[in-house]
């Protein structure tokens, strides 16, 4: 259901909600034979034991001719007198790996309030950076340099969000109980964006 089929930097791409995670298809589409010829296929937005957090996908494109992607936040839990709810507006590409990137639409920046910065911090054993104070929502930016066997995490209100495994060539991320394997990039290095809102956790890394 809701399929989205546009094309964006000279790609098309298919979009399908099939009652588990968005599955995407992004290849060459001749108007002439109405042939689309995939090159690449995968999840676009992996969910918790395949529950479809992000789900029901949409698609705009502004004035600016940027793909803007929309998706519905399922999956909360009984009780709360409400279900479902917006993610945030992502800008959506084709990279040079024929695979989609999603990145948060730059006009959030309009949402900072004040910033904080923490510094640079080496952690080495069970080294920490602390941080206290209070918002119902937050924008965390994070840029790990990791060495071998790194373990780091990110922990609010004494709940551990997100936690990534690894070494400089391959690693593991986890964001509350969906795991994923994301290479660090060719530095070693791993840059991480997080939304936190009171009831979601939104996590785009690289």
């Amino acid at each position: 259901e809701c399929p989205n089929f546009v094309k964006v930097n000279g790609k098309w791409i298919l979009l399908t909600s099939p009652y588990r995670e968005i599955e995407y298809m992004v290849g060459d589409f001749d108007v002439e034979t109405l042939t689309f010829t995939v090159e690449q296929e995968g999840v676009l937005d992996p969910g918790f034991s395949h529950v479809p957090n992000f789900y029901a996908s949409n698609i705009l494109f502004d004035e600016a001719g940027r793909c803007i992607l929309l998706g519905w936040v399922r999956g909360f839990a009984n009780g709360r007198g409400w279900n479902g709810a917006l993610a945030l507006p992502r800008i959506l590409t084709i990279g040079d790996d024929g695979h989609p990137h999603q990145q948060p639409i730059p006009e959030l920046a309009q949402l900072r309030g004040a910033l904080t910065d923490l510094g640079t911090h080496g952690l080495t054993g069970a080294g920490e950076v602390e941080y206290t104070g209070a918002a119902p929502s937050v924008e965390v930016q994070v840029v790990l340099a990791l060495g071998e066997g790194a373990d780091v995490g990110l922990v609010l209100n004494g709940q551990t969000l997100v936690t990534y495994q690894g070494t400089e060539q391959n690693g593991q991320l986890n964001v509350a109980g969906t795991e994923v394997a994301l290479p660090p990039n060719a530095d070693g290095s791993l840059k991480l964006q997080i939304f936190i809102d009171r009831s979601v956790v939104e996590l785009f890394a690289n």
